[in-house]
């Protein structure tokens, strides 16, 4: 499932927010480093569900949306500038909005939810992913919040990013998307283990990507 040697259809590549990895010379790094292995390269800026991580940091929701546009808008520029500076113009940059009534992503998100609800192992890994993160965070907070408040934010962050990668191969009419990210997702990698009450789709795939070597 994680082998990448074989030239892919398409890869996915995961940008965070918060996350200082995301340099423009780590994002270009990265897509030099893929680009070779896969047909079709997108870049996932989760511009909308960073609304959710940032709430759990005591943002109100004009305070996130305002962080989250002046975020994003140096991460897509990132970006852009790598994909010219590589002359990859099928690159493709893929923001919320252009997935969010998607019919495939929505029922995808649904699954996720009632997933969360019924299976108890799902949502304890959910969780304690969510908590880890912000516990290991440096991201200043706006005001004083409960680790379960945290918790309870942030989480519809990890379903929401979950049911984009999940349905992925429909949202961009792929026989196979390989979502790449610089560091281990185990609850994304459980999914597709089959570790939980949910059948995982057979045509996504997970890669670690270490931008020093070549996949």
């Amino acid at each position: 499932r994680n082998n990448c040697s074989a030239k892919n259809e398409c890869a996915i590549i995961g940008i965070s927010m918060l996350n200082a990895h995301f340099s423009a010379e780590n994002i270009h790094r990265t897509l030099d480093t893929v680009k070779a292995s896969f047909k079709k390269v997108v870049f996932m800026l989760p511009d909308k569900p960073a609304k959710h991580t940032l709430k759990g940091y005591g943002y109100d929701e004009q305070e996130a949306e305002k962080t989250v546009k002046r975020k994003f808008k140096v991460l897509e520029r990132d970006c852009r500038r790598s994909i010219a500076s590589l002359n990859l113009p099928d690159t493709d940059i893929v923001r919320w909005k252009q997935v969010d009534q998607k019919e495939a992503y929505e029922a995808m998100l649904q699954t996720l939810n009632e997933l969360y609800e019924k299976d108890t192992v799902f949502k304890a890994d959910a969780r304690a992913t969510t908590e880890a993160m912000y516990k290991g965070s440096q991201f200043p907070k706006k005001k004083d919040m409960k680790i379960e408040q945290q918790i309870d934010a942030g989480t519809l962050f990890l379903l929401e990013e979950l049911a984009f990668i999940l349905s992925s191969p429909e949202l961009f009419q792929a026989k196979d998307t390989t979502y790449l990210y610089h560091k281990e997702m185990p609850v994304l990698s459980k999914i597709l283990d089959g570790t939980y009450e949910f059948t995982p789709p057979e045509n996504v795939q997970f890669q670690r990507v270490d931008i020093r070597e070549e996949l």
